[in-house]
This record gives C-alpha cells, structure tokens and sequence, in this order.
C-alpha cells in the first residue's frame, strides 16, 4: 500500500512520530528560546543601566572634585586628578577645559576602542558655569559580558534540546509504532475489499475507538456501495439535465438586449454582460459591490438614492414587483435615466431580487423635444397676433417722440420762426428741455421703442417658415466666419471681451456642405456664443481662471453635429429643461429678454428640422450641440 502512495507524484511518507517529534522539539525551541532571550534581555538592560549608573557617577564626583582646581587654574592638581580617573578601566577618554574652551587636560587610553558613549560635565562655581569635563566611556566591559552570557544561553540551550530529542524520538517510537502498525494492517485489510477484517488486537484506550469505528465501518461500506452506485447514476442523469436548463438560460440572461443585475441580501451577485456595457464597469467591479455603486447620491427629486432604492427592495422583498424610473450614473460619471423592474425570485431555497434596467435616456429627450417643440408652436401663433397688435402703437410712439425731437432742433428754419412768434428762442426752448432732461427722456422713449421693437421681432420669428436663401454651406467657414463677428464683441457692460477667450477648433477634415439658411444659422451661434462669453466672464474672473471654447464639427452618414463647449458655470438641471422657453432668462431684465435662446431653437427644430440640445452641470461647464441633415432635407 506505502509503495502505491509512493507513486503518486508530489505525495510524501508521513511519520507520526517525527512528526510529534518535530512538534515538540519545535515547542520547546519557541518556549526556550523566548525564555532565553527575556534572559538575556533583562541581563544586557542590567548591564546596560549599571554601566550608565557607573558613568553618571563619575560625571558627578568628577564634576565636584575639579572646581577648587579650575577655580584656581590649578592644572597640576587638575591632571592628577585626570591621570586618578584614567586608571578606571571603564574610562577610555577625559578631556577638561576653562570657560574659554581652552583644554586644561585631555588623556586618551592607546587601546583602540570599540563601543562607547560620552558624558558631557558643565562645572558651576558660585552659580556660575567655570568649565567642562567631557568623560568618554568604553562598553567593552559591557560586550565582553554580553558575549559570556550569549555562550552560556546557546550552550545550556543546545544541550537541553540534544537530550529532549533523543528521549523523545526514543519514547515515541516504542509507545506508538506498535499500535500503529496493528492498525494499519487492518486498514489495507479493508481497503483491498476484505470487509471481514477485525481489528481486535489493540488495547491502547487512545486507538480502541478509531478500532471499534473502522469495524462498523467496514460492515456498513457493502451494503452503502449498491446505494451509491444507483445514486451516482441518479445524481449524473440531474446533473446533465441542470446543465442543460442552465446553459439555456445563460444564454437567455446573456443575450438580453436590457440589463439585468441578480441581488441577494443588497449585493449584486450576477450581471449580463449588457449591464457592464451600460454602467461601463467589469463584472468583477459590479459583483460583490451594493448596487448603490450604479447610483448618484441624490435622484432628480433631491432625495438620497440609498435609502430610497433600499425601500424599493425591501417592497419586492415583501411580495411586491416594483417598476419605476431611476436617475444612474456609469463609472466615468455620466448621469442616464432608466426604467427598473425589480422582481423577487426564489432559487435553491434563497431569494434573490432581478432587477431589469432599460435605458430611456433617449427617450425622455425624445419626449422633451416634442414638448418644447409643441410650446414653440403655441408660442408661435401666438406671437403673430401678438406682434402685429404691437407694432401699430408702437410705431406711432417711436414715429411722434422723433417728430418732438425734431422740433426741438435749432438747425431747422421752421423751428427758430416758430419761437421767436411765441415770443422766445429756439435756443431757450433747448436749454429749458436741457435743464429739465427733456431731451434725454425723449432719448430713452426712443431707445425703449427699439428695444420693444426688437422684442416684437424676435416674436415674429416663431412665426415665419421660409425657404429663402437655403444653399449648400462650408459649415467650417460658416463657424469661423461667426468667430470673427465675435471677437469684435466687445461690452463694457457685462465686461467680457471676446478676443480674451481661448478658442480651441476641432473640425472633421471630410464635412460635407449643408443646406441652410447661413444668416440664421450664424444668429444661433452668435447667440450661444454671446451667452457663453457673459457667464465665462462672471464665475472665470472670480476663479482666475482662462475663459475657453471648444468649437467641435462632426458628420455621419444622415447629421452633421456642431458643438460649443465652455468652461463656464454650468447650469443646473431645471435651468437646463426651461432654457430654451420663450422669456426664460436667468440675466438681469436690463441685460436680456429671454427670447435669444428660444428663438434660436425655433430656427434649428422648424425652420432646418434639426435639433438643438444643452448637456451642463453646475461647476463643469456647457455644451450647446445643433444636430443639421445633411441632405439638407427639411
């Protein structure tokens, strides 16, 4: 039987008694030698405070005998003194000086030293420091003692662990191998099949019980053999039927085009390989993990993802299926909406939570579009009424406050006649509206007019469709062009200057031309642009920081994309779903109408059927991006 275990490669022969042995000799190395190292630590700490006690000593009886003879600048008493304390065969150095530094005696043993230390000796006379004595002390003593004791530990400890392993291999032997082998010879009795063998024959109490288990153990392994033969087969015939039901279903799980996490006691257990794609994490980065990892902090609604998805669980824990919508986040980082059904299911007797995640980010901005562009159109109509209800009276206050302005000029022949029949001036007519500010208040009707009159052109603009002017348009030319109209924006005002921006372009080398009305596509851009420009100058000025655009041109085979990203503020998430409503600002009423950006979009979604979209998060900047049809279909 040994000579078969022999054969099998890496398995090695082992001895009960060597190895109780070894056990013990191993035991006794640790105990010993622990004891002997608390020995010969506490003895070398001895030695080591001794020898310091002894240096201390000398320092102070030194320190005391050399004060009358330095008092006295005595140096003959002084190196009798000296040559008194380097006979001290501790002593290997002693140096004495004045106040001045100057060495009054110095004696140094020829012997070359080993280990040492120093003590340095201020000598006070009438509270006042006379000199020093630097006492140089040589622990050669001390290692020479160290090294007796090491020899008498490694010799007491070599000889106790000689006779121990002698007497204890001996005694293992005798007391062990006898029984041993009476038992080992009914156990290869057993295993070649021979069920009748008794092992009667030991009568050690410690191995009466290992006997008596191997007897009944030898009269139960027939009659179990036939059983588990026929569950053997049984067990294999699942097995392959398992195997059969998992593959299937791995496949099922694998191959679903949604991503689906299996959890179990709030830890993700299990993922398809869509749900690794969605999140952006490897498996091994999703299992073991809390699902809270696929989370932002907090959902659109302010409150905490933890606890309102653990509520959510413990719902399905409980018996009921929860389907809901759900605000995650991937390991770059980047925020999606999705729609999650969480199922309970029970396998192997422990219940697990399925949770099936959908992406419908693009179809939320899908509805959000249709949305705005349904606000558009409302606005759109009604603009038109609005704006033509407008205009009459407005042209009459623009058209009289310049008529009053121009009788008011003293260039005009009519206007001199008809002062001086009313019995005055034409020029103190103008210095009675100078003084009482009736010019600038005509001034300010004026430009009110205009502004409103802008404002009711603006609101036009959601009514007109026109086909005019489309052509094929260089959309890099187009860009740069609108560049350059900018950087002559200079407001001092809202105090940005447009030259002062870092313009980064990164354009495809192969864009195709598209159809588009080129003036209002640059009054889009020339719009982004502007509100980019005024927020990067308010938040980058207080950061210090370098305001930056990032102009980015794409295609592919049905859109051509421009994007314009900033490094501004950024805008919160209900900032971002108003930005494109009709007189939606977050500027100053003197400052802006709110109609720019709405406007803008008007263009892009009916007149260009493109669309128009804003990606931002507060601190990390802006991106505008105009999606246009290459085929200039519209």
């Amino acid at each position: 039987m040994k000579t078969v275990f022999r054969n099998i490669p890496g398995f090695k022969i082992r001895s009960i008694s060597k190895e109780i042995t070894l056990s013990l000799i191993s035991l006794l190395i640790l105990v010993e030698g622990l004891l002997m190292l608390i020995i010969y630590y506490q003895q070398s700490s001895f030695l080591m405070d001794e020898l310091h006690r002894k240096a201390e000593n000398y320092s102070v009886n030194l320190g005391k005998v050399l004060i009358v003879p330095i008092w006295e600048y005595n140096t003959e008493q002084i190196s009798k003194i000296g040559s008194g304390y380097m006979e001290n065969e501790l002593i290997h150095e002693l140096k004495v000086t004045d106040i001045m530094g100057e060495v009054l005696y110095y004696a140094q043993k020829n012997r070359s030293p080993g280990k040492q230390f120093s003590r340095i000796i201020d000598i006070h006379f009438r509270g006042k420091i006379i000199g020093k004595a630097e006492l140089t002390l040589s622990m050669d003593k001390y290692s020479d003692e160290l090294s007796r004791l090491r020899n008498s530990i490694f010799l007491i400890f070599s000889v106790s662990l000689i006779v121990i392993m002698i007497a204890t291999g001996f005694l293992l032997r005798i007391l062990i191998s006898r029984p041993l082998g009476i038992l080992k010879k009914g156990i290869d009795g057993i295993a070649d099949g021979d069920y009748s063998q008794k092992l009667d024959d030991i009568r050690h109490n410690e191995l009466t019980g290992i006997a008596e288990r191997f007897n009944e153990m030898a009269a139960r392994i027939k009659s179990r053999e036939i059983l588990l033969k026929n569950e053997v087969e049984d067990r294999k015939a699942a097995q392959e039927k398992l195997k059969k039901s998992e593959a299937r279903y791995r496949i099922l799980f694998e191959s679903s085009s949604d991503a689906i996490l299996i959890m179990q006691n709030d830890i993700i257990v299990d993922c398809n390989h869509k749900a690794m794609e969605l999140f952006g994490h490897k498996r091994d980065g999703m299992i073991g993990n809390k699902p809270y990892i696929l989370s932002p902090e907090v959902q659109p609604d302010q409150k905490r993802s933890e606890p309102e998805a653990m509520a959510k669980i413990n719902l399905v824990v409980s018996g009921k299926p929860q389907l809901f919508e759900w605000r995650h986040q991937k390991q770059d980082g980047t925020l999606f909406d999705a729609e999650v059904s969480l199922t309970a299911i029970e396998l192997e007797s422990s219940v697990y939570i399925q949770a099936i995640v959908r992406d419908i980010s693009e179809r939320k901005r899908t509805q959000e579009i249709m949305v705005q562009t349904e606000k558009m159109m409302s606005v759109g109509g009604l603009a038109a009424g609005m704006a033509h209800e407008i205009n009459n009276p407005l042209a009459g206050i623009l058209q009289n406050a310049q008529v009053m302005i121009n009788r008011l000029d003293s260039r005009m022949e009519k206007n001199r006649i008809t002062a001086e029949e009313c019995g005055t001036t034409i020029e103190a007519v103008n210095e009675y509206t100078i003084r009482r500010g009736i010019g600038r208040m005509l001034d300010s009707i004026v430009e009110s007019g205009k502004r409103a009159a802008k404002i009711v052109d603006n609101m036009l603009s959601f009514s007109r469709k026109s086909d005019s002017q489309f052509m094929p348009t260089d959309l890099k030319q187009l860009v740069d062009n609108t560049l350059e109209i900018a950087a002559t924006d200079y407001d001092l005002k809202k105090k940005y200057d447009f030259r002062r921006i870092r313009i980064i372009r990164e354009y495809a080398a192969d864009m195709p031309d598209v159809m588009c009305h080129q003036s209002q596509i640059q009054q889009v851009l020339l719009n982004i642009l502007n509100n980019g420009a005024q927020s990067m100058a308010e938040s980058n000025r207080e950061k210090g920081i370098q305001s930056v655009f990032i102009l980015r041109l794409q295609h592919d085979a049905r859109w051509a994309y421009i994007e314009i990203t900033d490094n501004g503020p950024g805008m919160k998430e209900d900032q971002q779903k108003r930005i494109f409503e009709p007189f939606f600002t977050t500027k100053s009423p003197k400052e802006g109408t709110g109609l720019g950006l709405s406007v803008s979009y008007f263009i892009i979604t009916e007149n260009h059927k493109g669309t128009l979209t804003v990606e931002s998060e507060p601190g990390k900047g802006t991106r505008f991006t105009i999606k246009l049809p290459c085929s200039g279909k519209r």
